[in-house]
């Protein structure tokens, strides 16, 4: 792919301005004894698996031209290699409109806090960033001001996908109210997963008639194995209604409520499916910067009137490693996060109830914390997780240019603990 070429041959004159330029601004050193079955040790991490001893370096410099973006750890994929993390070039226009070319998250869904979250519907934290090309355009019409985006990534060959699937993500947003003290903003965001190939279906249809069909999910090639009255949409499709409300309150107070709907077809793109999604509150005091979060998860109405409605929440037979990037859950990691393993599909339905915050315990000293219970609809192997409370503590030191990290993550009565360190460079 052309963007992907460019990024490889931007990426020595990256090396060169960090250097020359000294921009670097963080490293940064973790230590974590390792437990695979807890549940925050190992989500919501960006993809990085637990080693004993992780070394990053991260740089973020903002320029007027745009910003440099670069994350190198020695975290992922389990090999101990140094790879990038949220690495990226931005390229800023008027008002607002900017292009990104490199690997990141997202840009909607602005407005949620993912250090507090469980994870956006769509793209989290919990896997690593995948490699895309996105171009957002800022406009007012009629006196209303809208967001535009439009992105083209790939994914990676694996033990499924014999051709590496394309990405295709696209969104729209509206600020229905926009005053001094509030803000209502509703957004619409659609990704899927087309092209590509696996092992045991071959390669799927990448011309650019195909790409047009994606863009609008219209229906695919008929599958004579598949006796239905038509065929389904062309790729793997997954998006979010995305409601957002935020109002200003006396003594720097702020209060943001939130719905991502959650949609995979036709049905669910019109609520077919009720509920389902993530509901959150976030209450914030601006003087101080902490923060109260409250969330709730459901997937319990993803089987209400099959085959009508009957979605397999980010699962598709043909792309059948799943909403995933290396193994990871690229959306909320509650959601079907053994989906496209060997033998385990199916319809996860749970509600989960999370509570998050960050305080400031003192002038240099911040306490961020989760809790999190989760409850399956049925014991089985789709569940997330038992139903023991799932909890995150975290203690921040911050002295002038370093910063300590104590980590506590548990399980019922499992328990482990990481420490880091974080120097800050000028």
């Amino acid at each position: 792919m052309k963007y992907l070429i460019v990024q490889i041959l931007l990426f020595p004159i990256l090396i060169c301005q960090l250097f020359s330029q000294e921009n670097m601004k963080v490293i940064s050193l973790y230590n974590l004894k390792t437990d695979n079955s807890i549940w925050y040790a190992n989500k919501n991490n960006f993809g990085k698996n637990n080693l004993e001893n992780e070394l990053s370096f991260i740089l973020k410099e903002k320029f007027s031209w745009g910003q440099i973006n670069i994350n190198i750890s020695n975290a992922y994929e389990n090999k101990n290699q140094i790879k990038s993390g949220e690495s990226f070039l931005k390229f800023n226009f008027k008002n607002k409109s900017y292009l990104k070319i490199g690997q990141y998250y997202r840009d909607f869904s602005l407005y949620l806090d993912d250090n507090l979250s469980t994870g956006s519907i769509l793209i989290s934290k919990n896997a690593a960033p995948f490699k895309k090309i996105g171009f957002i355009l800022n406009k007012d019409i009629l006196g209303y001001n809208f967001d535009f985006g439009i992105s083209h990534g790939q994914l990676r060959k694996n033990t499924i996908y014999s051709k590496a699937p394309y990405v295709h993500g696209k969104f729209i947003y509206m600020d229905i109210i926009d005053t001094q003290d509030q803000l209502f903003t509703i957004g619409l965001v659609h990704q899927a997963l087309w092209a590509g190939g696996t092992y045991e279906l071959g390669n799927f249809p990448s011309d650019f008639e195909s790409f047009l069909k994606v863009f609008i999910s219209a229906d695919g090639p008929v599958d004579p194995t598949r006796p239905i009255s038509h065929p389904n949409a062309l790729g793997s499709h997954l998006g979010i209604w995305d409601f957002s409300f935020t109002k200003k309150l006396a003594n720097q107070n702020e209060l943001l409520v939130y719905y991502q709907h959650i949609f995979e077809d036709t049905s669910s793109f019109r609520f077919a499916n009720e509920i389902d999604g993530l509901w959150g509150i976030q209450f914030t005091n601006l003087k101080n910067q902490s923060k109260f979060l409250v969330e709730y998860l459901d997937t319990t109405h993803s089987d209400l009137d099959p085959p009508y409605q009957a979605d397999t929440y980010y699962w598709n037979y043909q792309y059948q490693d799943g909403w995933k990037y290396f193994k990871n859950i690229i959306g909320n990691p509650f959601i079907n996060p053994n989906s496209g393993e060997k033998g385990v599909w199916g319809h996860q339905q749970l509600k989960v109830l999370h509570l998050a915050s960050e305080i400031k315990l003192l002038e240099s000293l911040n306490l961020r914390s989760k809790a999190t219970k989760v409850i399956g609809k049925e014991s089985n192997k789709y569940v997330a997780t038992t139903n023991e409370m799932l909890f995150s503590l975290q203690l921040i030191k911050d002295y002038k240019k370093v910063s300590l990290f104590l980590d506590a993550f548990g399980e019922g009565e499992n328990i482990v603990v990481g420490i880091g360190l974080q120097y800050k460079f000028n």
